[in-house]
């Protein structure tokens, strides 16, 4: 349980949109569990080569009144 507390405050680190798309079953599911706040893009195509660093989030879906 340490470990996951711990890591709740911590993001997946990813280098390209690339390897985002294959986030393995595991991470998805730490991911919309709460066990990691997001994820961090290092890059889109490559690493470094967006104007900083991009972080994703889970965010529940709500509609708009």
């Amino acid at each position: 349980m340490m470990a996951l507390l711990e890591s709740s405050q911590k993001y997946i680190e990813k280098d390209t949109m690339a390897d985002m798309r294959q986030l393995s079953t595991s991470e998805i599911e730490l991911l919309t569990s709460g066990g990691y706040k997001g994820v961090r893009l290092n890059g889109y195509y490559g690493l470094g080569d967006a104007p900083q660093v991009l972080y994703w989030f889970d965010v529940e879906n709500t509609e708009q009144v």
